[in-house]
């Protein structure tokens, strides 16, 4: 059976994703294809066939460990690798964001250190967070920022560097499309 792919459709697709998967059987109104265009949203023929997928569902139902295990993969909030000695590697296209508010989004990654938190954070373009109460040291890695602090605003390009003290009080506003490295002391 054919399915139709309509403006809805691309509307309810997550700002964070930038694909829609569908077969070769897929029909895509030209209004649908515009918004898909305007959005950034690239549309991804599914290369498995119905024999494999077949294959892969009768492999399922014959050892439903198997479920868990790839269940427990995908649920991990990004790819790494490791070592015995506890070097571990953050694969970063792999990092996969957390709604955390309005044009807020984050992943937290390292999470055995005491007393700091270690995030990636974005923040979509034009959204405005505040901060407060916490020492954070934040890297721009991606975008344009613009730091407020006591009524002096501060611009931030690829490759700033912020320090807040714990009793600064204050707001960012993304410029563009944004994405940081967040050290905070968590007391």
């Amino acid at each position: 059976m054919k399915k139709l792919i309509c403006v809805a459709d691309i509307q309810e697709i997550g700002s964070e994703s930038r694909e829609c998967l569908i077969d070769d059987q897929t029909i895509i109104t030209p209004a649908a294809a515009d918004l898909a265009e305007e959005r950034g949203i690239t549309f991804v023929t599914s290369v498995v066939s119905k024999e494999v997928m077949g294959g892969l569902l009768a492999q399922l139902r014959a050892n439903p460990t198997l479920l868990q295990q790839l269940m427990t993969i995908l649920s991990q909030p990004f790819d790494s690798e490791t070592d015995p000695s506890g070097f571990q590697l953050i694969h970063g296209e792999s990092i996969h964001y957390q709604k955390a508010g309005a044009g807020l989004f984050k992943q937290r990654l390292f999470e055995h250190f005491p007393g700091i938190t270690v995030e990636m954070v974005q923040l979509k373009k034009g959204s405005h967070q505040e901060f407060s109460g916490r020492e954070t040291i934040q890297f721009l890695l991606k975008g344009k920022l613009i730091t407020t602090i006591h009524q002096k605003s501060f611009a931030s390009q690829i490759g700033d560097s912020f320090y807040y003290p714990s009793d600064v009080r204050g707001t960012v506003k993304a410029i563009e499309e944004s994405q940081l490295l967040v050290i905070k002391a968590t007391n």
